[in-house]
């Protein structure tokens, strides 16, 4: 008798636990598909203000793991705690803003984002880009359907083929078949 209320116990343990998993994740979704908090929007500029701004750095992150490419060495430190995890890497001003016309003339800027129907462990795969007067993030979280257009992993790979940044060969590979 004591096992069979230690099975059912544990049946509506395990229950409970999918169904807030299963809540949890229904917000997170609809959190990450809606429109962000206007007092941490910055508002961005037009195609063609950005495309005759010098861009301050570029950063992609896989979840919290990142490589942020940049002039001056700076990162975007956007997780507190996980600050050590983001790799600046030094790049002429240049280079940098060659990389970010050509993600632009791939249509970096007209990019919806991209939630598959069902996630298991969300990992996001961002490209975020700042100017002076705008920051620009473009997310896609992983699933099958879901990936960041070759398109933009071209430019990437052309990249790495002269900085050899191994989170950006993952970021490649994982958004490949």
């Amino acid at each position: 008798m004591p096992r069979t209320i230690a099975c059912l116990l544990t049946a509506l343990f395990t229950f409970l636990a999918g169904v807030s998993l299963h809540s949890t994740h229904s917000v997170v979704v609809e959190w990450l598909r809606g429109e962000a908090d206007d007092q941490l929007l910055i508002e961005p500029l037009a195609f063609e203000d950005q495309a005759s701004e010098i861009p301050l750095r570029i950063g992609i992150f896989i979840g919290v793991d990142a490589v942020t490419f940049s002039s001056d060495n700076s990162k975007f430190n956007l997780f507190d705690d996980y600050r050590s995890r983001e790799t600046p890497i030094l790049i002429s001003s240049e280079e940098l803003s060659e990389i970010v016309h050509q993600l632009m003339g791939a249509g970096l800027l007209k990019e919806p984002t991209c939630t598959p129907s069902f996630i298991s462990l969300p990992v996001n795969h961002t490209i975020i880009v700042a100017w002076p007067n705008a920051v620009r993030a473009f997310t896609w979280i992983r699933g099958d359907e879901c990936r960041v257009p070759e398109k933009y992993l071209t430019v990437f790979e052309e990249v790495n083929s002269r900085h050899h940044v191994p989170l950006l060969e993952k970021f490649i590979t994982s958004n490949r078949l």
